[in-house]
């Protein structure tokens, strides 16, 4: 079975023939799969057991769905899927998380001359760029580690916020987050698209 014979036909969108890479990194790939879906799947050669924290790509789902369920603003995340792909011949299993595409843009590619910098230079390049959105993204950071959420290193990097086409912030990756009652193998492993038409409607300005 293919990998997008997998994915739930949704009313009123439809699968691209070829799915298209929007991000790129160590651990993890992302591919838009239509209008509406994202699948973010761990690199084949690491399967789901090493992340960049260490842990399953199935606990960054769980702190994604808890945030969400939490009032966040962070993609809807639908569920988990197993992939089967053929490497060198040999069958490789790994996992990925299928979540909402929030149309938009990613703020690093708002901020002028960001390209090649990075850490702390690129965090002040943001603030300076983008103070309101800054204070926004550091405010649901604090409300996160208030309620016991340890967030990622990189959580204010702009790499990892999303301005919506209605202006507003999302928060878009979780693989270094950390939070001591989320388990590390979720139950929850099955789809909800009940709210596929418009999941961040209910979060406020």
């Amino acid at each position: 079975m293919k990998l997008l014979d997998k994915i739930p036909k949704i009313e009123g969108d439809e699968l691209f023939e070829y799915h298209e890479v929007i991000g790129s990194r160590i651990y993890e790939n992302v591919f838009r799969l239509s209008r509406k879906i994202v699948l973010k799947k761990t690199r084949i050669d690491f399967g789901d057991e090493v992340g960049p924290s260490d842990k399953p790509i199935s606990y960054e789902f769980g702190i994604q769905k808890s945030l969400y369920d939490l009032g966040f603003p962070v993609p809807y995340p639908f569920g988990m899927l197993d992939i089967e792909e053929i490497l060198g011949g040999e069958l490789n299993k790994s996992k990925a998380i299928l979540m909402e595409y929030i149309e938009g843009k990613d703020l690093l590619d708002l901020i002028p001359n960001s390209r090649g910098t990075n850490g702390n230079a690129l965090y002040k390049l943001f603030r300076l760029e983008f103070p309101e959105l800054a204070n926004k993204a550091e405010e649901e950071i604090s409300k996160a580690r208030k309620i016991g959420f340890n967030p990622g290193a990189d959580a204010l990097m702009p790499y990892n916020l999303r301005l919506s086409e209605n202006n507003k912030l999302f928060l878009i990756d979780f693989g270094l987050w950390n939070h001591n009652e989320v388990p590390v193998h979720p139950l929850r492993d099955s789809y909800d698209f009940s709210k596929i038409q418009s999941p961040q409607s209910a979060f406020p300005e």
